[in-house]
């Protein structure tokens, strides 16, 4: 409001200037009047999208576990973490903890989306656990569909730490979460898994 308010006025003073200036000439100071309320207009309308551009974050940190739904799927966001916007095309739901940048956060939790390029889950697994990561033998119940616990070494944003691999209606969901060095992510992660709920039939 004070923006609209503010762009008025000055448009107002501009087209007064203009008239004084062309000898009162009325075709000028309405061509001049409407030149700056155009501009202010467009600054005005701006301020929104530069905000959401700079500022990904949609919800301040959970103060208690919090149920929110991602399209197909909701789970329970533990408290403490914050839901930002997906970084990627693939990514459907993105948790930060105490951060609002992925580079700048202490810990990550990502779902993302696609479809699955070996035939069953547990390849999958094996082929994001590497050389170096472990894949559980006894497999994880997310809402009744069979998923494969991964984990792998990494202490850092680069690599996730630990994962969960689910296929569903010829999708594949990769549950996912990374830590620097010294984040407690192992509650939070099984929270989700434990909360996780289909929100369509299968």
């Amino acid at each position: 409001m004070g923006g609209i308010i503010g762009g008025l006025l000055l448009s107002l003073l501009v087209a007064w200037v203009a008239y004084r200036v062309s000898r009162k000439s009325q075709l000028v100071a309405t061509i001049n009047f409407t030149v700056m309320m155009g501009l202010a207009c467009l600054t005005v309308m701006a301020r929104p999208g530069l905000q959401r551009s700079t500022n990904q974050v949609v919800t301040p940190p959970a103060a208690l576990p919090a149920v929110t739904s991602f399209g197909g799927f909701q789970f329970e966001i533990p408290a403490g973490w914050t839901r930002v916007e997906p970084d990627g095309d693939k990514t459907r739901a993105m948790l930060l903890l105490n951060g609002t940048a992925w580079n700048t956060a202490e810990g990550m939790l990502k779902v993302d989306v696609g479809k699955p390029v070996l035939p069953t889950a547990r390849q999958t697994a094996q082929s994001f656990a590497g050389t170096d990561g472990r894949v559980f033998p006894t497999p994880v119940s997310l809402d009744g569909i069979e998923g494969i616990r991964v984990e792998t070494p990494s202490s850092d944003m680069s690599r996730p730490h630990v994962a969960v691999v689910v296929f569903r209606d010829e999708r594949v969901y990769l549950i996912m979460a990374a830590a620097v060095k010294g984040a407690d992510i192992s509650k939070a992660f099984d929270q989700v898994i434990k909360t996780w709920r289909w929100n369509n039939p299968g």
